[in-house]
């Protein structure tokens, strides 16, 4: 079996309809509440086997705690996802529609109607969207930060997903299309920090505004990732200094 690649039409109707939708698959599943309001073309096979996801539930803490290890879990099963595969909507949502798929987005986001609208189909479109889904996100986490040379390749996905706000602020920037850039920011930023950086959302807020300028002012492709990380390092530490004058 491969992951169901839903058609335009089926993720239209989950998001006219996603309140009746969550009523109805109450009593059945998602897949057979689409074989019933839908033709039988409401999907296609990807090219992508449907795995069984065993995903890390753990109802004795914070669900978001468990994040860091369900993103190496869906990574694992999809590391051969290219970047433009990973942004298509329509099949994160094949595969958010599948039974295990579905209960653990409940357990992670809760059980209801807006688990539907924001985490099983894009509630906006580009990377906003994927950025909330409550797959793709994992998946996203991981590939941006995967690191093969390392002897624990996710050592900076742990590292962002302690602090989120470092992938979910840049992805919406133009650069972050970048590897080398992106991954000489997060390298910069874990440097900054385990040098006794002090970790604060607006020197983020600042440095990404930095970069930008960068960006407009050079061919950010000039810098090479140690370079960005090296700006990066300097930048935090800049922050640092004035907020102690």
């Amino acid at each position: 079996m491969k992951v169901k690649f839903l058609s335009h039409e089926a993720v239209s109707y989950i998001k006219k309809n996603r309140t009746s939708v969550f009523e109805a698959i109450k009593n059945e599943s998602f897949v057979d509440h689409l074989n019933n309001r839908l033709s039988l073309t409401w999907y296609t096979d990807s090219n992508f086997y449907r795995p069984t996801i065993n995903f890390y539930i753990d109802r004795n803490i914070s669900p978001i705690k468990t994040d860091i290890k369900n993103s190496k879990i869906i990574h694992s099963y999809f590391k051969n996802l290219t970047e433009s595969q990973a942004s298509e909507e329509r099949f994160w949502a094949g595969l958010a529609i599948e039974q295990k798929n579905y209960e653990y987005l409940n357990y992670r986001w809760g059980n209801d109607d807006k688990t539907i609208r924001y985490r099983v189909v894009y509630h906006a479109a580009g990377k906003r969207g994927f950025m909330y889904h409550g797959l793709a996100r994992l998946w996203w986490f991981a590939h941006i930060t995967y690191d093969e040379s390392h002897n624990n390749p996710y050592k900076y996905t742990e590292f962002c997903f302690e602090y989120p706000h470092i992938l979910e602020k840049m992805l919406y920037r133009n650069y972050s299309n970048s590897k080398e850039i992106r991954t000489g920011i997060i390298k910069g930023i874990y440097q900054y920090i385990n040098e006794g950086g002090v970790y604060r959302i607006r020197y983020l807020d600042k440095l990404y505004n930095h970069i930008s300028a960068l960006s407009g002012a050079h061919m950010l492709d000039v810098f090479t990732e140690e370079d960005i990380k090296q700006i990066t390092i300097k930048e935090l530490n800049k922050y640092l200094l004035e907020d102690k004058k």
